[in-house]
C-alpha cells in the first residue's frame, strides 16, 4: 500500500511582487525601460515521503493490525502534499520600443534573471532526493533561463506605383535564450524507496556539442565528460538539483505581408509565414539517468 494524502494543516499559496522601473521617451517615436522585477512564492505544494527508507528500514513498515482497511499489510511510500515549498524571481528588464513611423517599428526586449525554488510544479510529484532535507533541494527552476532576448517589428518596404507594388511588409520575430537547467537522477529506488537520487561527479561537468557516439543525426553529445559522473550506490550523491544548464533556444520567424486597400474602410491583408527560417536545430535537454547520460535529441519543428 502506497498512500499519498494532504497535511491537516496545508495552506494555499500566494505570490508578492515588486518592480521599480524607469521609462525614458529618447525620441518622438522611441522610448526606453529599465527595471527590477522580483517574485517570492510562499507556501507552495511539495511532496515528501513520510516513509522513505532509513538504513533500509520504513518507518512505518506495515498498516495496524487494528486498520479497518487491509490490517497489517506492508507500506510503501507514504506522499504527503505540505505548503512548505517557496520561490524566488529577481530580474533586471530592458525594453525599447519603437512607435510606427517612416514605414518602421519594433519592440525589443532583454531580461537578466534568476528563478530559485525547492520544486518548480504544483504536481509535480515526489521529486526531492531526501524527503527528511528538502533544504538540499533548493537550487535553479527547472525553467530558470538567464539570458533572454526577444524581438519582434514591422518593416513596410519601400516600393510605390499601383496597389500590386504598395503595401509590402515584412515582419520579424527573433527569439534567442539560454538554457534550461539539467537535474540528473540514478536509477536506484533502494536507498530512499523512490527513484529520485542523484549521482556524483568526479569534477567539473563540462558541455558543448559533438557528434552523437549513436552514429544518430538527430542527436549530439551535449555532455563532453559523462565519465565524471557515477552511480554512488546507497548514499545520497554529491551533485546538487539544477547545478548544470542545458542547451539554448534560438529561432527567427518571419511573415510576408501584402496590405491592399479596397474601399475607403475595406482592406484586404495576404499573409504568408515562415517559421525557423535559419533552419538552426535547438536541442532538447540530453538523458538525464547516470549510465546513459550526455546525448540530446533535436526538438521537433514544424
Amino acid at each position: 500500500v502506497s498512500p499519498t494524502s494532504i497535511i491537516s494543516n496545508y495552506r494555499n499559496d500566494y505570490a508578492q511582487s515588486w518592480n521599480f522601473n524607469i521609462q525614458q521617451q529618447l525620441a518622438s517615436n522611441l522610448s526606453l525601460m529599465i527595471g527590477y522585477f522580483g517574485v517570492k512564492g510562499t507556501d507552495l505544494n511539495i511532496e515528501r515521503n513520510y516513509n522513505q527508507l532509513i538504513n533500509g528500514v520504513r518507518p512505518y513498515p506495515a498498516l495496524s493490525l487494528n486498520s479497518p482497511i487491509d490490517p497489517g499489510k506492508p507500506l510503501g511510500n507514504i506522499v504527503v502534499m505540505e505548503s512548505d515549498g517557496n520561490s524566488s524571481y529577481n530580474a533586471l528588464w530592458l525594453t525599447a520600443t519603437k512607435r510606427f513611423s517612416k514605414g518602421f517599428q519594433f519592440n525589443a526586449s532583454y531580461t537578466f534573471s534568476k528563478s530559485i525554488d525547492d520544486n518548480s510544479r504544483t504536481a509535480q510529484g515526489l521529486v526531492i532526493q531526501n524527503s527528511y532535507n528538502v533544504r538540499g533541494d533548493r537550487g535553479l527552476s527547472d525553467f530558470d533561463a538567464r539570458h533572454r532576448f526577444s524581438l519582434n517589428g514591422i518593416y513596410e518596404l519601400p516600393f510605390h506605383g499601383n496597389r500590386f507594388f504598395e503595401g509590402w511588409q515584412l515582419a520579424p520575430i527573433v527569439t534567442l535564450q539560454s538554457g534550461n537547467p539539467i537535474s540528473f537522477k540514478t536509477s536506484n529506488n533502494s536507498f530512499t524507496g523512490a527513484a529520485t537520487l542523484r549521482p556524483s561527479v568526479l569534477g567539473p561537468v563540462q558541455t558543448g556539442f559533438s557528434p552523437a557516439t549513436n552514429g544518430n543525426a538527430t542527436f549530439v553529445t551535449y555532455i563532453q565528460n559523462p565519465s565524471v559522473f557515477y552511480d554512488q550506490g546507497n548514499a545520497f550523491g554529491n551533485l546538487g538539483r539544477n547545478v548544470i544548464i542545458g542547451p539554448g533556444f534560438s529561432n527567427v520567424d518571419i511573415a510576408l505581408i501584402k496590405n491592399t486597400p479596397i474601399h475607403e474602410n475595406v482592406r484586404l491583408e495576404i499573409r504568408a509565414d515562415a517559421f525557423d527560417v535559419l533552419n538552426h536545430t535547438n536541442f532538447g535537454q540530453p538523458v538525464l539517468t547516470v549510465g546513459k547520460i550526455g546525448r540530446a535529441s533535436c526538438r521537433e519543428r514544424v
